[in-house]
């Protein structure tokens, strides 16, 4: 702004200056065509100095649609029926003893060994069961896997 301001300015200062001092007397259509002619190359060296101290524009490329659509991790499917992920080791199936009783379930830390999709198991069919033996254990239920689509599979000897 201040820089057209400034330019304004020096336009008019130059127009102003450029009148001679002279008697008053008619102007005649010469001399309207000079002044014309002197206002409009002012105008186009004033709008040349103002897009000079302009910064560049830089066009912004923008990638197009992709002709595979996201799918979050969360909406994939965890394993794939058929191809033995959902079928769990026997030898995980522990019976463990405490104070409560009696508890049958799949030891996280047996199924981290021996189960490549742990991680993958459902966290709300996790337990800790208190044992005489090792005190404090994470256990997963048996019934709650079985309503998730995992299954015990025999144990090999």
């Amino acid at each position: 702004m201040n820089k057209i301001f400034i330019t304004l300015i020096a336009i008019a200062t130059l127009i102003v200056t450029s009148f001679n001092a002279t008697q008053a007397r008619a102007a005649d259509s010469d001399d309207i065509a000079k002044i014309l002619l002197g206002a409009t190359a002012l105008f186009v060296i004033g709008s040349a100095i103002s897009e000079a101290n302009e910064a560049p524009r830089r066009k912004v490329e923008r990638p197009g649609p992709s002709a595979h659509p996201y799918t979050p991790y969360r909406d994939q499917p965890r394993w794939k029926p058929g191809k033995g992920a959902a079928k769990l080791p026997g030898r995980c199936l522990q019976t463990f003893r405490g104070k409560d009783g009696t508890y049958r379930g799949y030891s996280r830390w047996c199924l981290r060994q021996n189960y490549r999709y742990e991680a993958q198991l459902p966290r709300k069919c996790l337990n800790k069961v208190h044992t005489f033996k090792d005190g404090k254990r994470n256990v997963y239920e048996p019934s709650c896997l079985r309503r998730h689509g995992f299954w015990h599979q025999a144990a090999r000897n």
